[in-house]
């Protein structure tokens, strides 16, 4: 990818809520124009979800989603003011999994963001384990939310409770 910024793992962690120990990305491209991404995350045998796990076993799943997902938020923050909002996940549509992700993989995620406004967000994109495709997201939908003692949490400005 030419152009654009390379966040680190630092930076990463400073965009995101999760914490350091719930991050799941190394490291993301993020194009000139802020409308896409390439990331990475190195799966590890040691990681947690391995802790019990036989050797013919892959990354979940739903971590991979989570990964997918964390590379959303931060592309779509990336660049934005903090407002004291929170990025959720909200919604997932046409997924599918085409590959197993086993312990010493390189991850590759691969985003479009195809539509962005102050309170939610939308991508699409697809994920690669090494050089194999094992997944594709038809669309994630994201949505900010006020965080809890945050001046965000009263609304916009001008708004009355009732």
């Amino acid at each position: 990818m030419t152009g654009g910024v390379c966040l680190d793992f630092g930076d990463i962690s400073a965009l995101l809520p999760h914490g350091r120990a719930m991050v799941l990305v190394d490291r993301i491209w993020i194009a000139a124009d802020g409308r896409s991404a390439v990331a990475t995350k190195a799966v590890s045998g040691t990681e947690y979800c391995f802790r019990e796990a036989d050797a013919g076993c892959g990354y979940p799943e739903s971590l991979v989603v989570e990964s997918f997902g964390q590379t959303a938020a931060v592309l779509w923050l990336h660049g934005r003011a903090g407002d004291g909002r929170l990025p959720m996940f909200a919604a997932a549509r046409d997924c599918v999994f085409t590959g197993r992700v086993p312990p010493g993989t390189t991850l590759t995620h691969e985003l479009e963001l195809e539509h962005a406004s102050d309170g939610s967000a939308m991508v699409s994109g697809r994920t690669r384990a090494g050089a194999e495709p094992v997944a594709t997201f038809g669309s994630l939908i994201a949505v900010a939310r006020a965080a809890p003692g945050t001046d965000a949490e009263d609304g916009p400005p001008g708004r009355e409770e009732r």
